[in-house]
């Protein structure tokens, strides 16, 4: 955490793109459900813990220099946390959120915020720069890449069939 904190610090989303998810998904090696939420409960703590040390102005200093409070809003803007019985609350089941990629950080220290990072209207201003766009224009690239693709690749193939 302490390594994407110090790069993307340093960057804004629009130039980036990146949002790093660090997923609590702990399981205990034994145990029913109760374990189960029990150990989710603790490791999620243990998360929040971590991201409120490392994401401040004293986990982020370094033998660089002092961060400023501009690089741990902008860290903290694209560090977020899931769990992943928020998004899979039982075997074979998935909560109908899920699809909207649902995912807390806290912009400002103690401030948790859940949001959706698939929502389209977005909750964060993404707004790429030129040069960002221009290597995520995915409908344009994908016509080019579809078409650039090799025919054995392709499903039709009968050499991909065996």
């Amino acid at each position: 955490m302490a390594r994407w904190a110090r790069v993307l610090g340093r960057h804004h989303w629009n130039d980036t793109g990146v949002v790093v998810v660090f997923v609590n998904a702990a399981v205990p090696n034994e145990g029913g459900v109760a374990d189960t939420r029990d150990e989710h409960a603790k490791q999620a703590a243990v998360l929040r813990r971590a991201y409120d040390r490392v994401l401040s102005i004293e986990g982020m200093s370094g033998p660089e220099g002092r961060a400023v409070n501009r690089q741990v809003e902008l860290a903290r803007a694209q560090i977020h946390l899931a769990s992943w019985m928020d998004w899979f609350p039982a075997a074979g089941s998935v909560n109908s959120s899920f699809a909207g990629f649902p995912t807390v950080f806290a912009a400002t220290e103690g401030a948790w915020r859940r949001e959706p990072l698939a929502d389209p209207a977005g909750f964060w201003d993404f707004n790429p720069s030129p040069a960002l766009a221009e290597r995520v224009d995915a409908p344009r690239r994908t016509r080019r890449d579809v078409y650039a693709c090799p025919k054995f690749l392709t499903v039709g193939d009968d050499a991909a069939a065996a």
